[in-house]
């Protein structure tokens, strides 16, 4: 569900990898490439690969299949979810490692929880047009299940996106590795947002990336008070700001755009509720004041505003 960013990437390694895939996107433009010159995949150092694919605006006609994974955005899930209702089978594994925080229970208010697998992705992609996508960086997708310790369900997820060269891992700390991730994108996509800059450039602004820092460390704060003690600025803000940085370089400064900002920069409706609006939904159920995120928070949905006024 989903052909974007990263529903193209894994879609499209999926493919290659010689697995029956099928997309469903809404999108016009999408359908067209994908049916038409197929999608297309672009590597930084210029190899790029086109996948044709069985490409729907709606699950129409679709049987029930073994994996269903959700690549929408945040805003869109309870609609997609509606949507993939009517294709679930007895066996079908539903999979999201889509940005931000509360997926999960999105999903679980139409589809099965007991077949829901949950987690984070590293991989990096960003659009470059409908049904062209930019795989700048890989990393490894770690998943478990939403609801309880049974992993079987996200094993079997591992192992498909394995045999298709997506590294990928099952965990019975999915939650906490995508507060890991969250903590990390609510600083350093926020603010590269509010800006208009890659976040690669938070390296060559010092105040934005104190602000960045700032912003993460506030929902590093709600994360500890949710049980997960081992995140710290050091380890899950810092460092990886540094090990993203080397991976721009390395790439010869290609990607780093966070999809917020591409979100912008289209005027778009951002995913800012399921990052900073959920780190703040937790600090307030936990009595946390974070006033960090309630102003990039408030400072992003005033760029949403002014596209209607």
């Amino acid at each position: 569900m989903g052909c974007g960013a990263m529903g193209g990437v894994h879609a499209g390694e999926l493919a290659r990898a010689g697995h029956d895939v099928t997309v469903v996107d809404p999108s016009p433009a999408v359908l067209a490439q994908v049916r038409g010159e197929g999608l297309s995949i672009r590597k930084p150092d210029g190899q790029e690969y086109r996948v044709k694919l069985d490409a729907r605006g709606t699950t129409d006609g679709i049987d029930a299949p073994d994996f269903l994974f959700f690549f929408v955005k945040a805003h869109f899930t309870a609609q997609a979810a509606r949507e993939a209702a009517r294709i679930i089978g007895e066996q079908t594994v539903v999979v999201t490692v889509q940005n931000g925080w509360g997926h999960g229970d999105v999903l679980a208010e139409v589809l099965p929880s007991s077949r829901i697998v949950v987690g984070v992705t590293r991989q990096g992609a960003t659009p470059i047009s409908p049904g062209v996508v930019l795989h700048y960086g890989s990393g490894e997708t770690t998943l478990g299940s939403w609801s309880g310790s049974d992993l079987r369900a996200a094993q079997k997820t591992a192992e498909l996106l394995d045999s298709a060269g997506l590294a990928a891992s099952a965990s019975p700390d999915a939650l906490g590795m995508i507060w890991k991730k969250l903590v990390f994108n609510a600083g350093f996509s926020a603010v590269p947002s509010i800006i208009g800059r890659s976040a690669y450039a938070l390296k060559e602004l010092p105040d934005a990336m104190r602000l960045a820092v700032g912003v993460s460390a506030e929902a590093v704060q709600v994360a500890s008070a949710l049980g997960h003690t081992d995140i710290t600025v050091q380890d899950h803000v810092l460092a990886p700001a540094d090990r993203f940085f080397e991976k721009i370089e390395a790439n010869a400064g290609a990607g780093g755009k966070p999809s917020m900002l591409v979100d912008i920069e289209n005027r778009r409706r951002t995913e800012v509720d399921a990052i900073n609006g959920a780190v703040l939904r937790e600090a307030e159920r936990l009595g946390l004041d974070l006033p960090l995120n309630r102003a990039v928070t408030a400072l992003l949905k005033g760029i949403e505003s002014s596209w209607e006024a």
